[in-house]
């Protein structure tokens, strides 16, 4: 009989007497919170509030370029790191850069015959971030490279506007206009 009492009262302090006091707190207005024996205060309420906050440095914007030959692991990794971004609560764009295409040749041993030609694309994609916290960047940077997959590289670098000049397609009329523009100029 002794050790049901007991285990009544126990449950009654360690688990009743927190929720009925939250619930008390909640609605006279007051944040409380509790812990397992009794009611503890919290200095931001019962307090002096203060508004010196340190103001967190913010880095510029920042590329996260990921290169593969994998096409469908690359993008499936670098949507995945936009969105992990975007869950952090920091502003992003992400945009694919046009495959850069290599052949490869092997030889025959011992010649100089070709035995096999290969063509490689290497594929990239960028994830700008705007005015990331110093906080968080780290965990970023952590996060990127604990998930990152085999044969895909990762590089986070300051954005450059140069970066962007490979996206733009460049307009064949619009040079073949200017160069018979220039053709012209140069007879006068």
């Amino acid at each position: 009989m002794a050790g049901l009492i007991r285990n009544s009262l126990n449950q009654l302090t360690c688990i009743v007497l927190p929720r009925l006091t939250r619930v008390l707190a909640v609605r006279s207005g007051l944040h409380v919170s509790t812990r397992q024996y009794g009611m503890v205060r919290d200095d931001s309420v019962f307090g002096p509030e203060f508004d010196n906050t340190p103001e967190i440095p913010e880095h510029d914007d920042l590329n996260i370029v990921m290169k593969g030959y994998d096409f469908p692991v690359l993008e499936k990794y670098a949507r995945y790191v936009h969105r992990f971004v975007m869950s952090m609560g920091i502003s992003s764009d992400w945009f694919p850069t046009p495959a850069t295409k290599t052949q490869v040749r092997t030889f025959k041993p011992q010649t100089t015959a070709t035995d096999k030609k290969y063509d490689l694309e290497l594929y990239q994609r960028t994830v700008q971030i705007y005015d990331v916290p110093s906080t968080r960047l780290p965990l970023l940077i952590q996060m990127c490279q604990q998930n990152l997959p085999e044969g895909v590289e990762l590089t986070v670098k300051q954005a450059d506007p140069e970066d962007q000049i490979v996206l733009y397609v460049p307009d064949s009329d619009l040079h073949a206009l200017t160069q018979q523009l220039n053709e012209m100029k140069r007879r006068k």
